[in-house]
């Protein structure tokens, strides 16, 4: 019986040797999936949708992707440098780090590059787009690898600026 309770409850060991970690890694994803519709939904708003798609087609056009790119790089920076914030061990940088690698996988995987069966019609809302959008496999790994980057150097950053020596203050005094 002792053999069994310890072989399912390990994840609730698990959640609770690392819970200040896997609440730092996912809001740190929170915050990069923010910034993501974040971005496309201002931009749709501010430009206009047409842009973000190619005329009477699914496949999204250099705008789209420019902009998710750009919003992927600024929330995972953002996501990296809270991330470690919460918490600084680096246990849940690490596992945003993973997450971020597993959903790029699947993304790349399973959503990339495929044709749009549907023609589109006029311009679509924010939430046609998001779901009807057809971005290559190319993007959604660019993206991804982006993302992961950024995440680091983020955390790499929060984590420079905790390690500082504190400003000497007698810098005129003579030997």
């Amino acid at each position: 019986m002792y053999l069994i309770w310890r072989l399912l409850s390990w994840p609730i060991r698990f959640v609770g040797r690392n819970a200040r970690a896997l609440f730092a890694a996912l809001l740190g994803y929170g915050i990069i999936g923010a910034a993501g519709a974040g971005a496309l939904a201002a931009s749709v708003n501010v430009a206009g949708g047409e842009w973000l798609l190619e005329p009477n087609s699914w496949e999204v056009s250099g705008g789209w992707i420019i902009t998710t790119m750009a919003a992927a790089a600024a929330g995972a920076l953002v996501g990296g440098l809270v991330c470690h914030k919460i918490d600084r061990s680096g246990t849940g940088t690490r596992f945003l780090l993973a997450f971020l690698v597993l959903v790029g996988l699947a993304t790349i995987l399973v959503e990339g590059g495929g044709a749009a069966e549907v023609p589109r019609e006029g311009i679509p809302d924010m939430a046609g787009m998001r779901s009807g959008a057809v971005e290559p496999a190319w993007a959604a790994g660019a993206k991804s690898v982006l993302a992961v980057v950024c995440v680091f150097v983020g955390a790499k950053w929060a984590g420079r600026h905790e390690e500082m020596p504190p400003a000497q203050e007698d810098m005129d005094t003579e030997p």
